[in-house]
């Protein structure tokens, strides 16, 4: 079912009228752990929260094609760089890291591989949690 839902999702994404060829996607995915559970923290993309990702999430964003800065709400880490061409895919996985107080999340890139294991045992996220919703693919459950 996951693969399924995976599939429209992306099929969704990749076939937007809005967009031209020269776009790329970004998947975010956090898998499901108990460590930080409570968490939903923000993702950033060139400095607009796009969502917040959820424990046991997923989500894609259709992008223009290029150099882009993707960040979390966790500030003390810097904002990861990424250089996409057209059609590209990327996966970028959510790691809870322990703070002084709280928490928050990290991302990291993922081989795509190994992000699509991943994701199968992962749901999409929920409407609630997606600020922008014109350019992230989820389940409208």
């Amino acid at each position: 079912m996951n693969r399924v839902i995976l599939a429209f999702c992306l099929v969704a994404v990749l076939s937007g009228p809005a967009y031209a060829q020269d776009s790329a996607t970004l998947v975010f995915y956090r898998p499901k752990r108990f460590m930080g559970s409570g968490l939903t923290p923000s993702i950033y993309v060139d400095g607009k929260q796009v969502a917040r990702l959820d424990n046991g999430r997923f989500f894609s964003l259709k992008v223009v094609a290029g150099k882009h800065v993707v960040e979390s709400s966790m500030k003390s880490h810097a904002g990861l760089e990424v250089d996409l061409r057209p059609g590209d895919v990327t996966y970028l996985e959510m790691v809870i890291l322990a703070g002084n107080w709280r928490g928050g999340g990290r991302l990291i890139p993922a081989p795509a591989d190994d992000a699509k294991v991943a994701m199968k045992k992962l749901k999409p996220l929920d409407d609630k949690w997606v600020i922008d919703k014109d350019h992230v693919a989820f389940d409208g459950r």
